[in-house]
């Protein structure tokens, strides 16, 4: 079993997936799974804010990637954000990227 995954995301795809921040009120964090949940999302948005600056102002080709190394946990944790914060994310190309990403970390983890 691997014990990281590496996330090979473009700037596109990264501003997606930090919109996600943005929908962790809606978790319900009564229950011991949400609260680990909201926890493990301030980490990772910090993380993902975290490498968003340190590419903002760059100007490379659209379709450049850039790697961000998960723990294992780490990834299962975005990828329950993700798949919750989608019940309630507005649908578009946006929601199609981190549906993808959720994707991804599924194959992953299994």
């Amino acid at each position: 079993m691997e014990n990281n995954i590496k996330l090979k995301i473009t700037k596109t795809q990264l501003v997606a997936i930090n919109k996600i921040w943005n929908y962790v009120d809606f978790i319900d964090d009564t229950t011991a799974e949400g609260k680990a949940i909201v926890s493990m999302a301030k980490k990772l948005a910090v993380k993902f804010s975290k490498k968003y600056a340190t590419i903002r102002f760059k100007v490379d080709k659209a379709s450049k990637q850039y790697s961000i190394s998960l723990e294992y946990f780490e990834g299962y944790f975005l990828e329950l954000l993700i798949r919750r914060c989608l019940e309630v994310f507005p649908y578009g190309y946006e929601k199609q990227v981190i549906q993808n990403i959720a994707d991804f970390l599924n194959q992953k983890l299994a």
